[in-house]
């Protein structure tokens, strides 16, 4: 090999080699989003984390749950992705089976009224990639899904479709591809699945019971929480990251059914916004995004 054909090998390989995104490892879980009691609809989020100081360049992604039908039914219209739109196709449902009686594969605590969706969100540019995503960024939304309520519920649950899990009810378990290099992605990984666990409890306060609204959300200033009566006692309100570290606290004085709280100082992100009275017992829970 001469030296001119050599270099001009050795630069293709090095303009390659620049398109490699290391994968590694992400784990996945499904997270209370909120619930709307006007719609009657509980939101589910589908988040990805990358692991271990590795990176990815998102590429293709398919996936797979099991939820109660008993309670809860999916809504494959109002149910949307949260990755760009320019470089994301929109959430695509293959199939979604209901009221499914599965009793006695043993895997799943509500497999006598099993409810079961396949679906997937597509990489669009094929050339350039997608969202590049590092371990430094925590959870990232993918997709939230939107299930219809259909009965008054206390908890609810829902899994993931995965190897040790559902394999008795069908083989199709979430996939997550790495963006490589233009027309090139490889399969992720996917080390821990977090499945869904929710125990609702309505806000109530010596033997009251109030319905609770906060918004705007997303904010980036001041987030709105109004109560349908003023509230007879105390509370008090903490926001949590992700990671479950505390971001702020306050109290809400009793007296009033309308609060403000500044969120103008916590950073851009996704956090859990929880409502405990005077003993520290939870009593209402939901996910909030601040977006300065």
């Amino acid at each position: 090999m001469n030296f001119q054909r050599f270099a001009l090998v050795l630069a293709l390989a090095i303009v390659g080699l620049s398109y490699v995104q290391a994968s590694g490892t992400v784990d996945v879980r499904l997270t209370h989003n909120s619930i709307n009691k006007i719609d009657n609809a509980l939101y589910v989020d589908i988040d990805v984390r990358v692991e271990n100081q590795d990176r990815l360049n998102l590429a293709g992604q398919n996936y797979r749950i099991y939820y109660p039908t008993s309670i809860l039914s999916l809504n494959e219209t109002d149910s949307k992705s949260q990755l760009s739109p320019e470089k994301y196709s929109k959430l695509q449902f293959s199939s979604i089976l209901e009221n499914v009686e599965a009793r006695g594969q043993g895997a799943i605590i509500f497999d006598d009224d099993l409810g079961f969706a396949n679906f997937s969100v597509e990489l669009l540019d094929n050339e350039n990639g997608g969202a590049r995503l590092t371990s430094q960024d925590g959870w990232v939304t993918i997709a939230t899904l939107k299930f219809d309520i259909l009965e008054e519920i206390k908890d609810v649950s829902m899994v993931w479709g995965r190897v040790g899990m559902s394999e008795t009810y069908a083989t199709a378990f979430v996939e997550i591809a790495a963006w490589d290099a233009p027309l090139h992605t490889s399969p992720v990984i996917i080390d821990e699945y977090i499945d869904f666990n929710l125990s609702i409890s309505s806000l109530s306060l010596e033997g009251t019971t109030y319905d609770i609204t906060i918004g705007p959300n997303p904010s980036s200033d001041f987030l709105e929480i109004r109560a349908n009566k003023d509230l007879r006692s105390n509370t008090n309100v903490s926001i949590r990251d992700l990671s479950g570290k505390l971001a702020k606290k306050e109290q809400l004085t009793k007296g009033s059914s309308l609060y403000s709280i500044d969120v103008s100082m916590l950073q851009s992100a996704s956090y859990i916004l929880d409502i405990a009275d005077q003993s520290g017992k939870s009593l209402f829970t939901q996910k909030i995004v601040v977006a300065q």
